[in-house]
């Protein structure tokens, strides 16, 4: 698995502790995630699914502020397929790192969640998202960071890849087509 910067590697730390003394089931996402399963790439924030939905909130919230971080806006914001919820850590230098928490408030992101991968990194453990959800996550996004990291994500693992489950759920998510081109795309 590859490092992280050092202020990187122990905010994720510091967010999963603070996952994990509260008994939120969460997983990591997003770049960090890329990096772990694929090639690192840049990236200035922190991503997770978390184990909780809409009516769960309020009480992540609390804990989120009772434990020092930023939370500007109690509720979360919704787009098409996700819902998310944004904090902020302070960072010793004084800047603030954003953390996207994503909701677990479909069957897809519950199912995903309960497949999260326990690693062993630095000394630590962390729940991380698998490949192939990672690139379902990276296709239900669609931005062109997103396809790039998902043909990334297949070049590196293709032949451990669970083909599947990549394509059943393609299918459910309407993704199906995206994952054909991407899988055409990194052969």
């Amino acid at each position: 698995m590859t490092p992280l910067p050092g202020g990187l590697y122990q905010q994720l730390i510091t967010v999963s502790e603070f996952f994990e003394t509260r008994r939120v089931a969460y997983m990591v996402i997003g770049g960090i995630a890329v990096g772990l399963w694929a090639a690192p790439r840049a990236t200035v924030d922190l991503d997770f699914i978390v184990g909780v939905d809409e009516a769960g909130l309020p009480s992540l919230v609390d804990a989120a502020k009772q434990a020092n971080f930023v939370v500007f806006d109690d509720r979360p914001m919704k787009f098409k397929r996700i819902t998310l919820f944004r904090m902020l850590l302070k960072q010793e230098h004084g800047d603030f790192l954003t953390i996207d928490c994503l909701l677990s408030d479909d069957d897809y992101k519950r199912q995903a969640l309960a497949r999260a991968a326990t690693l062993q990194w630095e000394g630590r453990t962390i729940q991380v998202t698998t490949p192939e959800d990672l690139i379902l996550l990276k296709l239900l996004s669609a931005r062109d960071h997103d396809l790039v990291d998902a043909k990334t994500i297949v070049e590196y693992r293709r032949t451990s890849l669970d083909h599947s489950y990549l394509i059943a759920w393609a299918d459910r998510l309407r993704v199906d087509i995206a994952l054909r081109d991407i899988l055409a795309a990194a052969t």
